[in-house]
């Protein structure tokens, strides 16, 4: 959410402050139609659409957005984007506010819907952490303070308004060895990789996309040493089976804390493993998943195949995962990642015929906002008939 994190990069610089009584307010000014009335000692910047109203102490940070998303949902985003902690919240979809602790310190944000816009005011302490970290210095934000702050923003008119897409932002990543490329979400927090067809990009707190991925289900007679980062499981030819019930144990194996997996819909059920015809099969859907406790959700594409001249069967699977809650635009720019994924030629034409029949299905609900799957349909279509 670039229109809102710049809330949080436009710190104005430090200058000593009166008490937050003690001066008469003035309108102060900024481009763009902006006005707002604060006490003497405060000024205005603009960043962007971003409006910073400090006196050096404490800072306002207001900003317009044009944007169908709900308040509470942008709230969350914001905040995650922060990389803050929530510690209380209320609210809806017109309005909502919440605390946050961003590296220990207190913040508040506050959004509600005003005239078809979105208004977004971040409340917080102005100084460098080690200026708010020495002994004199006062506790950050008070009561006082914020009180101070929230009259403030609610002078606040006009101003600059920015218009946000129904995505994160995106720029391209081409894999190391240039076998695999595609847009991927731009923003902190993300990191990228791939080789050989494979692309993958995640977020911690956000989600993840992982394309193009291989992996053996080893058979539990089969001699000789086991493998300890593939799972061991008898072969299923039901890929939606392997998803459920062999899957969450590869996963555990690559160190991530994957307790169950279900299919919430199943969009299609294909005959036949990408790159063994006529052996095992594939499937489409929306998924469910524990990790760690938590809720998350998401969309998978999975093969299974056999080979017995490696006493195995052969797993294949590209999905999305993000946690329950999250901003519908974090599905879409994962999503657009999909989409714009270019594998190696040769997993390219494999994928063509494995997927082509998914052009005709029916985007819906199963846990995952269906405006959303009914947003991206169209492009999603567009990508598989390639």
């Amino acid at each position: 959410m670039a229109a809102l994190v710049a809330l949080g990069l436009a710190a104005p610089a430090t200058r000593a402050a009166a008490p937050p009584q003690a001066r008469a307010a003035k309108t102060l000014r900024g481009s763009g139609g902006f006005s707002v009335r604060a006490p003497s000692g405060f000024r205005v910047t603009r960043s962007g659409g971003v409006y910073v109203v400090s006196n050096g102490r404490v800072a306002l940070s207001h900003a317009r957005v044009r944007s169908a998303a709900s308040a509470a949902d942008s709230g969350r985003e914001l905040a995650h984007a922060l990389g803050a902690r929530i510690t209380s919240r209320r609210g809806s979809a017109a309005r909502w506010r919440g605390k946050l602790s961003v590296a220990g310190r207190l913040q508040v944000i506050a959004l509600h819907r005003s005239g078809g816009y979105l208004v977004v005011d971040r409340f917080r302490d102005a100084r460098s952490a080690r200026a708010a970290a020495r002994p004199q210095a006062h506790a950050a934000l008070t009561g006082a303070q914020l009180a101070q702050l929230e009259r403030i923003a609610g002078t606040a008119r006009g101003g600059a308004a920015q218009t946000l897409s129904d995505s994160l932002p995106l720029k391209t990543f081409v894999a190391p060895d240039g076998r695999s490329r595609g847009l991927v979400p731009d923003g902190p927090g993300w990191q990228y990789s791939g080789g050989g067809g494979q692309l993958i990009a995640g977020n911690p707190r956000l989600g993840v996309v992982s394309l193009g991925l291989p992996f053996f289900i080893q058979y539990p007679d089969a001699i000789g040493g086991k493998y300890p980062q593939y799972p061991i499981a008898n072969y299923t030819p039901d890929a939606a089976v392997a998803v459920e019930q062999v899957f969450p144990d590869y996963f555990r194996r690559q160190g991530s804390d994957v307790r169950s997996i279900r299919f919430v819909r199943v969009l299609a059920r294909l005959p036949g493993a990408l790159g063994f015809a006529g052996s095992g099969s594939s499937v489409y859907g929306v998924i469910a998943l524990n990790i760690g406790g938590k809720p998350f959700q998401g969309l998978i594409y999975a093969s299974v195949g056999r080979d017995d001249s490696i006493f195995a069967s052969y797993a294949y699977a590209s999905y999305l995962i993000v946690p329950a809650g999250v901003s519908p635009r974090v599905f879409v720019a994962l999503l657009k990642t999909w989409q714009s994924w270019d594998p190696s030629a040769d997993q390219r034409v494999r994928l063509s015929q494995t997927l082509n029949t998914l052009a005709s299905i029916d985007y819906g609900g199963g846990g995952i906002d269906p405006k959303v799957f009914d947003e991206a349909a169209a492009k999603w279509d567009d990508y598989i008939r390639r």
